[in-house]
């Protein structure tokens, strides 16, 4: 698995490919991916569970953020849902696999997710 990249407050920071899944269940503890999906649909995202996922993040990349400091660069400069949406897009791409995605050179359609069946 590749590694993941992100930034935060114009610094990049790197989750080694072996920890990707470790590091999304402790973002799952404060925020789930049907949580976060819902809030940007709804253009409300639940900034306080972002911040304390983001944060578990941080935490896994090897930086000490806490969920206050992740809360005021969303405040910043009255951009907050722009803000919130950008640390939310940074979530959603370790939480999500990346075959998920539209692949734009090939014009791939997203697969869709496997359906349930009752046993």
């Amino acid at each position: 698995m590749n590694d993941f990249t992100f930034t935060f407050k114009d610094r990049e920071y790197r989750i080694p490919g072996n920890k990707i899944i470790r590091t999304a269940g402790a973002v799952e503890e404060h925020l789930t991916l049907q949580e976060l999906l819902t809030g940007i649909e709804k253009q409300s995202p639940p900034i306080n569970k972002i911040c304390l996922g983001f944060s578990a993040l941080m935490k896994s990349a090897g930086a000490y953020v806490t969920p206050e400091e992740v809360r005021e660069e969303i405040f910043k400069n009255n951009m907050i849902l722009n803000n919130a949406v950008i640390v939310a897009q940074d979530l959603l791409m370790l939480m999500v696999p990346p075959e998920w995605f539209v692949d734009k050179a090939d014009k791939k359609k997203v697969p869709d997710p496997p359906e349930e069946t009752s046993s």
